[in-house]
């Protein structure tokens, strides 16, 4: 997930396809988060990409609604990071930016300093 080549030089995380994670096991979803919060000094972590595949279901609120604190957790500690939506983020072929926009829209980093 995060490598350094040493603790001086920077480092990126990642983390893709946790569609799963908040639609039925979100501890994982909260393990990813507490590694990377966790390792953030000793490996450097600059920043944080999702790739896609936030929930399983985009109309399904509930998964909306795990996603979302663990994502605040990584506001509230100041790390830089940015999601993009995937095919089950926006229902596949109806193509519905709404939920992504109202969770994870520009509104939630416009307050960042990054």
């Amino acid at each position: 997930m995060c490598r350094a080549a040493n603790t001086t030089s920077p480092s990126r995380g990642g983390e893709s396809d946790t569609q799963y994670y908040n639609a039925q096991y979100t501890q994982h979803q909260k393990s990813i988060h507490d590694y990377v919060l966790a390792e953030r000094d000793n490996k450097n972590i600059q920043y944080l990409f999702h790739t896609g595949d936030i929930v399983d279901a985009y109309d399904q609120m509930y998964q909306w609604e795990n996603a979302d604190p663990q994502h605040a957790r990584l506001d509230q500690a100041g790390l830089p990071y940015g999601v993009l939506a995937g095919n089950h983020d926006v229902g596949h072929l109806a193509v519905d930016y709404t939920n992504y926009g109202n969770y994870f829209g520009e509104a939630r980093f416009a307050g960042n300093p990054w």
